[in-house]
């Protein structure tokens, strides 16, 4: 049996070699397909108003629900509680618009509103606004 070692070496370096160039490619598919998720990127819709501001003025907010109904008016005080909803991952380090009463413009959309009811009357306790209200984000 002087069989030569050599085609079972070159079969050996093959079965190595295969898998590896597949990895390398499958990489590289990795690699584009990152890329055009961020060329490209896809930002879900937010959500619909359950209300709109109908005024803000001398503290008071008037608010219009969006199914109908009588509006809502309640005092925003400095216990008042702001969360801005926002979409995307924007990019870049920039500062995120302010979250405050600044934001309580004319149909401005609100996604929820917490009330208290004290014997001073009615205290808006939270407000979640909706992205359409912010600020530009600048990059």
């Amino acid at each position: 049996m002087k069989r030569s070692i050599r085609p079972a070496l070159g079969v050996a370096i093959l079965a190595l070699a295969l898998p590896s160039a597949a990895l390398a490619t499958h990489g590289q598919a990795s690699t584009a397909i990152g890329q055009a998720r961020h060329a490209f990127p896809v930002t879900p819709a937010p959500p619909p108003p359950a209300a709109t501001v109908t005024s803000y003025t001398g503290g008071v907010l008037t608010l219009a629900p969006t199914g109908g109904g009588p509006s809502i008016a309640g005092v925003v005080t400095g216990q008042t509680r702001f969360l801005c909803v926002r979409t995307g991952r924007g990019r870049g380090f920039a500062p995120a618009p302010p979250c405050d009463s600044s934001q309580l413009v004319s149909g401005a959309g609100v996604l929820s509103a917490g009330v208290r009811i004290t014997q001073a009357g009615v205290q808006f306790s939270d407000i979640v606004l909706l992205p359409a209200v912010q600020g530009p984000v600048t990059s």
